[in-house]
């Protein structure tokens, strides 16, 4: 769990200090900087996570002890130059000794304390450094009172799953089939209802178990009790039949075991609902069905979901 966020010169930011719990909820006007706090946390994870997977095994070098982090791959916070990030856009602070310039760089400091599950107490800063307006430079930050020494990153603190939601707002009729850095960048613009056909999918396609998890949690929320059925996705024009209020099943119920390659009891909907489909011409469209549902007119193979 997390217990403690402190930023500095993140967006609107100069220098906050937030004491987390379970649950905490930010409440404010608009542009007080609730999502800004969320966003510096997923900064923190991203910067995290790129440079452990450089580090986590091997020691850190003195000079450049860090890893470069692409604008586009801090999908949390979506902005079209890296100088955006930063407090007033400003990432460089000059001044005058004796007549001389100096320099320094700004640096944007995220420093987050958190409890394991066994109650080991942790604490992880992560820095950032502008590089280009595409790119910024990520390293752990420097021990207080320190010009050399950087904090280390305790191995508790990547046991730590940290994800940020964004907003989500209606379908959209149509939904394009896209691939995984695409969909990252819809989730980080506040898109996600845009690509969510594409979310369940692929959800579908690379673990079968977590997706009978959604489909169990999706059941017990909808406590409806209608005939239901589900639609096979590996087949448009004959769809698996799934056992419900006393209903036969034709189709085998456990994963994997049914004829066509895949489990009829991929997904609940009710007898008469909503679906999209996914054609091997890359398009999503959304569909009535009643009964037996009809393969889509475009393209020869077509894969059907039921939602």
């Amino acid at each position: 769990m997390l217990t403690r966020l402190r930023v500095r010169n993140f967006k609107r930011f100069e220098e906050i200090d937030v004491e987390l719990g379970d649950p905490v909820v930010f409440v404010g006007p608009n542009n007080s900087g609730k999502t800004t706090a969320m966003q510096a946390l997923a900064l923190w994870d991203c910067g995290l996570r790129t440079w452990s997977e450089k580090y986590a095994d091997r020691a850190v070098p003195a000079k450049r002890p860090g890893v470069t982090v692409g604008r586009r791959d801090i999908v949390s916070v979506p902005v079209p130059t890296a100088r955006l990030l930063w407090r007033n856009q400003s990432v460089r602070h000059v001044s005058r000794d004796s007549g001389r310039q100096i320099t320094s760089n700004i640096l944007i400091e995220v420093l987050v304390d958190g409890v394991s599950s066994d109650g080991t107490e942790w604490q992880c800063g992560m820095e950032f450094d502008y590089a280009n307006p595409e790119s910024v430079y990520c390293r752990s930050m420097l021990v207080p009172g320190s010009n050399s020494e950087r904090m280390s990153v305790p191995a508790e603190v990547l046991k730590t799953p940290t994800a940020f939601l964004g907003p989500m707002s209606g379908l959209a009729a149509n939904e394009a089939r896209l691939d995984p850095g695409a969909i990252d960048v819809r989730i980080g613009e506040g898109r996600t209802a845009d690509v969510l056909r594409n979310i369940c999918y692929a959800l579908w396609e690379s673990d079968r178990e977590t997706w009978e998890s959604v489909v169990r949690r999706l059941r017990t929320l909808s406590a409806s009790t209608s005939t239901s059925r589900s639609i096979c996705p590996s087949a448009a024009k004959s769809p698996c039949r799934t056992a419900s209020a006393g209903a036969p099943s034709t189709c085998p119920p456990v994963a994997g075991e049914c004829s066509r390659r895949f489990c009829s009891s991929l997904i609940w909907v009710p007898s008469r609902a909503r679906s999209f489909s996914l054609t091997s011409r890359t398009h999503i469209s959304r569909s009535f069905v009643s009964g037996t549902p009809t393969a889509p007119s475009r393209g020869p193979r077509t894969r059907r979901v039921g939602r």
